[in-house]
């Protein structure tokens, strides 16, 4: 065990370990940050990091975080760390342990076995398991049925892999939270990200914000984006994200005639900064899971164009905070934007509607307060 930052004790507060395969720069790890932030001082959150990827480690160090590093390979036969994760919960005393995947799930099946004390267990899904395996997907159901709780972090996971199920009865959605603070449109940061990437007050900006790779679907993107330049002269793309296609989309877009007029941040940590300069966020994504950069778009006050896929459907109320395509209908897509690039006043009336529906529905403290009241109430069942 490679211990990291600070193990100050409260006063007897609820203690959860989270267990996560990595730490990435991914959704689950964002959530797992804004936990470690967010929580009130009555919940104590400690991290089990089970991978060895840690590029967000500082972040969670400079958050305060109660962490520790085991790296386990083989989560069904190295039985001597999955005992050294059970002695943690025992020395710590923790109170309810959350997994987030299989292996994870795996890891807190067993310290369920090995611990001394009695915890609760919470399995969050947060996938739609469109690359999970049968086998993978059974074992996965079967041993979330041993959980205290299940956690979908959306309406499209629950009802594809929980309702009509026996899992039904101990599941519930718990949406996932932005900072609206933080995700907020301001005039003067749309002035300054607009000038950065050479827009003027008449260009249409394009936004895409992914990791590049081929699910992401962002050739489409590009070519509706040169059509629509084709058309209209005044249209810029934005696309913020590394992956691994990121240089043959580059120069895809070089090759177009939207090439001068398109720019290609890679990988970025200002996600606002960028959202700001944008009139239009475009999602032609082949499959989805929960994209939380959609919700964050809504809550910049900007509309979606999107692929009606995973939760996005739930996210755009089915069309009434952006335009819904068909995944892969590149017309569809042309026509979506070209809407917004056309109407400014649809756009303005639309993304307003988005920012209101964000702030109801996906702030942070939402979803903080729906975690901490579950935490509390499965950790208290039984005692």
């Amino acid at each position: 065990m490679i211990p990291v930052g600070p193990a100050a004790r409260g006063a007897s507060p609820l203690r959860v370990l989270f267990i996560i395969y990595g730490l990435e720069r991914a959704g689950p790890e964002r959530r797992l940050l804004d936990f470690v932030r967010s929580f009130p001082p009555s919940i104590e959150v400690h991290v089990c990091v089970i991978g060895s990827a840690l590029t967000m480690l500082p972040e969670f160090e400079a958050a305060g975080a109660r962490l520790f590093v085991l790296p386990i390979g083989r989560a069904y036969a190295e039985w001597g760390k999955l005992r050294e994760v059970a002695r943690y919960v025992d020395r710590e005393r923790i109170d309810v342990v959350n997994s987030f995947n299989m292996k994870t799930l795996i890891v807190s099946s067993a310290v369920a076995v090995f611990a001394k004390r009695r915890v609760r267990r919470v399995h969050h899904l947060i996938s739609l398991w469109d690359d999970v395996s049968p086998t993978a997907a059974s074992v996965t159901r079967a041993l979330m049925a041993r959980c205290d709780a299940i956690v979908c972090n959306g309406h499209a996971v629950h009802a594809r892999l929980v309702e009509g199920t026996p899992l039904a009865g101990k599941s519930r959605v718990i949406l996932n939270g932005v900072d609206m603070d933080a995700f907020a449109p301001e005039a003067a940061r749309r002035a300054a990200s607009r000038a950065a990437i050479g827009a003027n007050d008449g260009d249409f900006v394009i936004g895409a914000v992914a990791n590049i790779r081929p699910v992401k679907n962002l050739p489409m993107l590009v070519r509706a984006a040169d059509a629509l330049h084709a058309r209209r002269g005044d249209v810029r793309l934005l696309i913020v994200g590394g992956g691994p296609d990121l240089e043959s989309l580059r120069a895809q877009a070089a090759a177009s005639g939207i090439g001068s007029r398109a720019t290609f941040t890679g990988p970025r940590e200002d996600v606002p900064t960028l959202l700001a300069a944008c009139d239009v966020l475009a999602m032609p994504s082949w499959s989805e899971g929960n994209p939380n950069v959609v919700v964050q778009a809504m809550a910049m006050g900007l509309p979606v164009v999107a692929s009606a896929v995973g939760e996005i459907p739930f996210l755009l109320d089915h069309g009434r905070f952006g335009v819904l395509i068909a995944p892969g209908d590149e017309g569809a897509l042309l026509r979506g934007l070209d809407v917004y690039a056309s109407d400014p006043a649809l756009r303005e009336a639309t993304g307003s509607a988005a920012r209101r529906h964000a702030v109801c529905t996906y702030d942070l403290g939402r979803m903080i307060d729906g975690y901490a009241g579950l935490f509390r109430v499965i950790a208290a069942v039984g005692t």
